[in-house]
């Protein structure tokens, strides 16, 4: 009866520990930025810049403890040269904008484990330009699909 109790105990206080200090019990974090797949971002500022050009700032996720396609996205970010594919899911088409500001931040939010920032975009608006009048068509709080 005894060593039902420690049984019982010790994996409590494992349950415990993983909640405390890893992701494991955590929900996984969808919106976050991978050159593989598109994943869909949140719009969350529109700044216009001049008169056919806006900055767009879009939500960005990351978990707290980064697995290998977060090791590959931050060996890409530290070389200072990327860019994102933006993709237009009415006629299938993408198009490849270089960000000019990226911010994540290092509180991390305890429900999903995520650290929450954001990446800056300027997109000029061009009269043929599907993509360009798609983003620009775009609304807060709306989603773009990104890799």
């Amino acid at each position: 009866m005894i060593w039902a109790m420690e049984v019982i105990g010790g994996t409590a206080a494992f349950i415990y520990y993983l909640h405390l200090y890893t992701d494991v019990l955590k929900p996984k974090v969808t919106s976050r930025l991978t050159p593989e797949t598109y994943t869909p971002f949140k719009l969350i500022s529109v700044t216009p810049d001049t008169t056919d050009t806006s900055i767009f700032r879009f939500e960005i996720k990351r978990p707290r403890f980064d697995d290998e396609k977060e090791a590959l996205v931050n060996e890409i970010l530290s070389q200072g040269a990327w860019a994102v594919d933006v993709k237009d899911h009415l006629v299938q088409t993408f198009r490849t904008y270089t960000p000019i500001a990226y911010h994540m931040g290092t509180a991390v939010d305890e429900e999903t484990g995520a650290r929450t920032g954001y990446i800056d975009l300027v997109v000029k608006r061009y009269p043929t330009g599907s993509l360009s009048r798609f983003i620009h068509g775009t609304r807060v709080d709306d989603q773009i699909e990104m890799r």
